[in-house]
């Protein structure tokens, strides 16, 4: 009971923001971290020097990607070649669009680098710094500007237009999802994500298992990337069909992805959830219902989709990916909808 009025309460804090309010004073520091690392970096000495500025219409600002650096074409400014200045403005930067816990979430998906290079004796290209920073057209609070921060499992994507932000597609991954040897043993930076989730799927009835259970192995790449988006359709169990309890845990599983946004946008993201109705989202368990071997769930609604796979070659795959995205307005696409309207 305790831990369902803790839902509740945090569901409440979540909504409890009108839509849209960014305070000016959030809009105003992210500016300005763009601007100073944008400065830095392209300021440094030597090899220090990088490139991270971009049009705004530059098509990488839309390919959504969470490979290591290595196995795709190398753009923006890597904070691994940065100076110590440089990284405490990347740093800042990403704190403006992600809440303590997001920003924990995926400076600990950083730190896995070094957990998976002592795992994998063969690779020398698993590094904590190789994640690279972007920024599309002229920080500013009145133009249409937009940054990333994109590498090895974590895709963080914002969009700013006259003091309206977006910040989806958010991807998350672990791998190790369990670090299992050495002094981090016992560590899942992504815990929640999984649990919460198998809660919900250990829960369902006979009945409620035939409509949100595919036995159906899932397969590798199933995840969504680049610019594609997952198909709507009416698959898995209706929230209209769970129980209070039951729906207390599925919106606890969605407020855990929310919860890395900056609470801003993401008591934006939750009342807009609330106002297309939540009995409307639709959530789907594939594969093994032993959370330990490989399965893939999905909750769709009206305003989100989110995907989460523990696939790989073998059956106990110990690797997991995750995204929040909103089909409608992704990469802020509403918001340059408007911009390049008004503007052109």
């Amino acid at each position: 009971m305790r831990s369902l009025a803790c839902a509740l309460c945090l569901l409440v804090t979540l909504c409890a923001a009108p839509a849209s309010a960014h305070d000016p004073a959030i809009l105003q520091d992210m500016v300005e971290q763009a601007l100073s690392l944008q400065k830095l970096v392209e300021s440094g000495p030597g090899l220090f020097r990088q490139k991270i500025s971009y049009p705004l219409a530059d098509s990488s600002r839309h390919d959504l990607d969470f490979v290591p650096n290595e196995m795709k074409e190398s753009r923006g400014a890597t904070i691994g070649i940065m100076l110590l200045s440089s990284r405490r403005a990347g740093h800042a930067l990403l704190q403006t669009a992600l809440s303590q816990e997001g920003y924990l979430l995926a400076t600990s998906i950083m730190s896995l680098e070094e957990v998976l290079r002592g795992m994998e004796l063969w690779s020398q290209a698993r590094l904590t710094g190789d994640y690279a920073f972007q920024i599309f057209g002229t920080p500013s609070t009145e133009e249409a500007w937009g940054w990333k921060v994109e590498g090895h499992h974590l895709s963080v994507n914002v969009t700013m237009e006259q003091g309206e932000l977006r910040a989806t597609p958010l991807f998350v991954g672990a791998n190790p999802a369990e670090v299992r040897n050495g002094p981090r043993g016992g560590l899942r930076v992504m815990a929640p994500h999984q649990d919460l989730a198998f809660a919900l799927v250990s829960s369902l009835t006979a009945e409620q298992l035939t409509l949100a259970h595919d036995p159906t192995s899932p397969t590798a790449g199933i995840l969504q990337r680049h610019e594609q988006t997952l198909e709507p359709g009416e698959v898995g169990v209706s929230a209209s069909a769970l129980t209070d309890s039951q729906r207390h845990l599925l919106m606890s599983l969605v407020e855990t992805y929310m919860r890395a946004l900056q609470p801003s946008m993401a008591s934006e993201e939750m009342a807009r959830l609330e106002s297309a109705g939540t009995e409307k989202l639709r959530f789907q368990w594939q594969g093994d219902l032993d959370p330990s071997h490989r399965h893939y769930y999905t909750i769709q609604g009206p305003t989100l989709v989110i995907e989460f796979d523990r696939v790989g070659e073998r059956e106990d795959a110990n690797h997991i990916h995750a995204v929040l995205r909103d089909p409608a307005r992704d990469f802020g696409v509403d918001l340059l909808g408007e911009h390049y309207r008004e503007n052109h």
